[in-house]
C-alpha cells in the first residue's frame, strides 16, 4: 500500500525535479525493502522433501510379494508400500519381519515404521477391494506429508490345483478387480479426482 501510494504521489502530483527525485528514490527502496523481505522468507524456509513414492502390493505377506516389499523399501529411501494381504494378521506378521530385516543398527537414520502400511484385501471380493481402495485413499490424503501414489503390483495368484473358476476368479477377474479400483488413484495422485478435463 506505501508502493501504490507514493506511486499514485509520483504520477499525479505537480512537484519540483528535486521532489520528484526524492518520491522516485522513496518508492524504489520500498521496492527493495519488500523485495528483500520476500527472499529473506524464502531463505529462512526450509526446504520441504519430495512425497514419498508409494507402491501397492497385493499378497504381499509372503514370497515373491514380500520380497517386492523388501526391494522397495531397501533400495530406495523415498518408497512407502501399501503391504496387502487377504489375512490382515498374516500381513501383520510380514510387517514384523520387513521391520527386522531393514533396521539396520548402524544407518544415521532409523528405518521408519510408517513407510509400510498393512491392509485387508482379498481380490475375489469386490467389497474388499472398494474397502482398501477407501482406505489408501484417506493415508494418502490425511498425511502430513502424502505419499504420490506411484504403483500398483497385482502380486496375488495361485497355481495349478485349484478348479478353473477359482484360478480365473483369483488371477484374471482379480486382477481387473484392484486395477479398475486403483488405477484412477494412480491418475490423480491418490485423491480420486482427476484433474484433467479430457
Amino acid at each position: 500500500s506505501d508502493i501504490i501510494f507514493s506511486f499514485f504521489e509520483l504520477t499525479t502530483t505537480r512537484m519540483t525535479t528535486s521532489s520528484y527525485h526524492h518520491c522516485l528514490l522513496h518508492v524504489l527502496l520500498l521496492l527493495l525493502t519488500q523485495t528483500q523481505t520476500q527472499t529473506l522468507a524464502l531463505a529462512t524456509t526450509p526446504p520441504q522433501p519430495p512425497p514419498r513414492r508409494s507402491y501397492l502390493i497385493t499378497g504381499a505377506n509372503k514370497g515373491q510379494g514380500l520380497a517386492l516389499c523388501r526391494r522397495i523399501l531397501s533400495e530406495f529411501d523415498d518408497t512407502h508400500v501399501f503391504l496387502c494381504s487377504r489375512d490382515v494378521e498374516k500381513g501383520h506378521l510380514a510387517k514384523s519381519s520387513l521391520l527386522s530385516s531393514l533396521r539396520d543398527p548402524s544407518h544415521p537414520n532409523p528405518f521408519d515404521e510408517s513407510r509400510i502400511d498393512v491392509l485387508s484385501l482379498d481380490v475375489t471380493s469386490q467389497s474388499s477391494v472398494d474397502a482398501a481402495a477407501s482406505r489408501v485413499r484417506s493415508i494418502l490424503t490425511s498425511r502430513p506429508q502424502s505419499p504420490k501414489f506411484t504403483g500398483v503390483i497385482s502380486n496375488a495368484g495361485i497355481l495349478w490345483g485349484y478348479p478353473l473358476p477359482r484360478l480365473l476368479d483369483v488371477c484374471a477377474t482379480g486382477v481387473k478387480r484392484v486395477l479398475d479400483a486403483f488405477a484412477p488413484l494412480l491418475r490423480c495422485d491418490g485423491d480420486g479426482d482427476d484433474d484433467d478435463d479430457d
